[in-house]
């Protein structure tokens, strides 16, 4: 069952007040009446000001009793210039989405839609999703158009318990059909979907407790060196970048130094065989010339002798077979 717990669409308007830069601050703006309710629905009583809530009939219970399902309307407007529109806008449309973030792992995406209509000049975007560990359905819708100054976000929430009966979903969720931001059309200007809007943080005294009617409670802190102090890895990480540029060695040339000592020492004992063959050749040649030269000067001192003595002749010499 869906307890009534008005303070509940305070939620976005208290996480967009986060984005007030400046262009001065956001606040719940009482305006005109920001959606058609299903017929039969009705305000909690004694609750003046504040969100739009309505609830079905009780069918004969009291009416205090919890009821099987909610509607829930925020409008939220905000003074900005020209410069500042895509980003206020585009993080209104992205509130539905961080509120289910918000309630955590077991909220599962049923439907969702984001879109920029040109035609109305407006942003819209749908969201459904399912948590069955509580026994909620969400289906959220969120309108958001501009004028000159201003930017104004009307969204609508229908909390639906496991019990809720289907006709009252159907009702709920015609009524977001009927969302208005009270901008005439006429007076409106062109919005676009940022590329990266601006991130919408929970307050630190609302949390996913706040949706379901139990008191929020803060989350212990981590203790020091935990991973959970570590920035969580994202898609664009890094994207921004921008490394130096590096100088690239060239591949260095093989080192051909030990390719010239190996040649210098084969030159080196090649020349040194050839002085030895052509040393060893003048020697052979130097020994012939001298046993030829002992050999003449021997007939020459016979006949030398023979001369002297008289009656003696050369004796010849016994030639070596």
């Amino acid at each position: 069952m869906i307890e009534p717990v008005i303070r509940m669409r305070t939620i976005a308007a208290l996480a967009l007040c986060g984005l007030a830069g400046a262009g001065g601050a956001l606040a719940q703006a009482p305006g005109p009446r920001a959606i058609t309710p299903p017929a039969g629905w009705t305000p909690p009583p004694g609750k003046p000001g504040g969100p739009e809530a309505y609830f079905p009939p009780a069918a004969g219970a009291p009416a205090s009793a919890p009821r099987p399902a909610a509607l829930y309307v925020t409008r939220v407007e905000h003074k900005a210039a020209a410069g500042q529109r895509d980003a206020i806008a585009s993080a209104a449309v992205e509130e539905i989405f961080a509120a289910q973030r918000r309630q955590g792992a077991g909220a599962k995406t049923e439907a969702a839609t984001r879109r920029a209509d040109t035609a109305v000049r407006q942003l819209e975007a749908a969201l459904t999703w399912r948590d069955a560990s509580i026994g909620v359905v969400d289906s959220s819708r969120v309108v958001v158009a501009a004028d000159a100054q201003r930017v104004v976000a009307v969204t609508g929430q229908c909390l639906l318990g496991a019990g809720a009966a289907p006709e009252l979903a159907r009702a709920c969720e015609a009524a977001l059909a009927t969302l208005d931001p009270g901008i005439p059309a006429a007076a409106r200007v062109p919005l676009a979907l940022a590329a990266e809007p601006a991130p919408v943080e929970p307050p630190a005294t609302v949390g996913s407790a706040a949706r379901t009617g139990a008191a929020a409670e803060p989350a212990p802190e981590p203790p020091a060196g935990s991973a959970t102090e570590r920035p969580q890895p994202r898609l664009d990480d890094a994207s921004h970048v921008e490394l130096p540029p590096r100088a690239v060695p060239s591949k260095p040339s093989a080192d051909r130094r030990p390719i010239y000592l190996g040649l210098g020492l084969v030159a080196l004992a090649l020349l040194f065989w050839w002085n030895r063959r052509r040393r060893e050749r003048f020697e052979a040649q130097d020994g012939r010339g001298a046993v030829e030269r002992d050999g003449d000067g021997g007939d020459d001192e016979e006949l030398h002798a023979a001369a002297d003595e008289p009656g003696r002749e050369p004796q010849e010499k016994e030639k070596d077979e």
